[in-house]
């Protein structure tokens, strides 16, 4: 089953359920379904055909969503890039995308941040989608009744992921455009649910934990667990994060573009190790190779990189 499926069976099941939250608008899985079949019967007759690379500016919007899913319902190979790339930039891209052929079964070409080097496009499997939604829901314990905030860009695998296991269980996901304005962020979590988590980077962290850290206490109640990664957090905010939300699970992961969702380990265990990433996940192994390095393998790794079969 595609991502896409799930979302069917979503407006079967729970039609009624709120699917996403974004400022004042709310959405049913039956209206988000509704939607995206409206916007794939659309894209088919404007010649939108499966196989076809399509670049999307990535927004923090239901729209967003729609586009994203309609697009994989059609076939295409969707390529979401920062919403306020220069269109002259957005063509480049666009255009060199279109010059090369992809895999069957590709869904997504996600841009690397770019920390290790010149960014890449990497491959994104529809099988490799529904892994890392299963890795995230057995490893943190999404569930049906979550609402889960998403806060960073829906172009990169760490945000764009946590709407897979949302959408496999048919749980609530609310949109908040970034942390520039901390009381939206805050705000969010006034929302009628016991059970909300999020994903924040290990600046945001610190950034919460300076500024917010009274605030942050207040969420204990409501907040199911935190997902760090991207980048390694100090031991000295994993240690006060603990003490902020003493009954949350908090959580530091290994993923990347390339690798997908691998490891994962929930800090508030009393021992708090620093720098530990925890144990592979369901669809994932960890081995370290005679030359010492770390190796990653199982379904969440990608296809590849476009235009570069060789690296």
């Amino acid at each position: 089953m595609h991502l896409e499926d799930y979302l069917e069976q979503d407006a079967r099941q729970w039609p009624d359920k709120t699917a996403v939250v974004c400022d004042d608008l709310e959405v049913t899985y039956a209206q988000l379904y509704a939607r995206t079949v409206q916007r794939a019967e659309e894209l088919r007759a404007s010649g939108s055909m499966p196989g076809q690379v399509v670049c999307l500016r990535s927004s923090a919007s239901i729209d967003f969503l729609v586009d994203y899913f309609a697009l994989h319902m059609v076939g295409c190979v969707v390529a979401p890039l920062e919403r306020d790339i220069p269109q002259e930039s957005f063509d480049v891209i666009a255009c060199e995308l279109g010059s090369h052929s992809v895999p069957d079964g590709t869904a997504d070409i996600l841009y690397t941040t770019g920390t290790t080097g010149q960014s890449k496009g990497v491959m994104i499997s529809h099988r490799t989608i529904v892994a890392d939604a299963e890795n995230l829901i057995g490893g943190q314990g999404f569930s049906h009744e979550l609402v889960f905030v998403i806060n960073g860009p829906l172009n990169h695998i760490g945000s764009l992921s946590k709407v897979y296991p949302v959408i496999l269980l048919g749980a609530t996901l609310m949109i908040v455009d970034g942390l520039k304005d901390l009381n939206k962020f805050f705000a969010a979590f006034d929302y009628p649910s016991t059970k909300m988590a999020t994903f924040l980077v290990p600046a945001s962290i610190r950034m919460l934990i300076e500024f917010s850290a009274e605030r942050l206490a207040a969420l204990a109640a409501k907040m199911d667990f935190i997902e760090t990664g991207a980048a390694a957090i100090s031991h000295a905010d994993m240690l006060t994060l603990c003490r902020l939300l003493p009954n949350t699970r908090l959580y530091n992961t290994y993923a990347s573009t390339e690798t997908g969702i691998i490891c994962t380990y929930n800090f508030n265990d009393g021992r708090c190790m620093a720098g530990c990433l925890g144990r592979p996940m369901r669809h994932s192994q960890v081995t370290i190779t005679p030359e010492g390095l770390i190796a990653c393998s199982g379904a969440t790794l990608m296809s590849g990189y476009i235009g570069d079969p060789e690296r």
